[in-house]
């Protein structure tokens, strides 16, 4: 649905960590987020996630 939503899931990652931050999550949680949504996109064989754009927000 999201994807659908928005096309890449490096946008929808970026979404994600947006909410995150509103939220008021720490910085070291906003990163294990994000490196965790990485790991399974890569270990899907889906290859390297572009987290720039997740991990400039902040």
């Amino acid at each position: 649905m999201l994807l659908a939503a928005y096309g890449q899931l490096h946008t929808v990652a970026a979404e994600y960590v947006n909410h995150l931050a509103e939220e008021g999550k720490a910085p070291s949680t906003i990163d294990r987020a994000v490196a965790a949504i990485a790991v399974a996109h890569r270990s899907a064989g889906a290859g390297r996630l572009a987290t720039d754009a997740a991990r400039a927000v902040r």
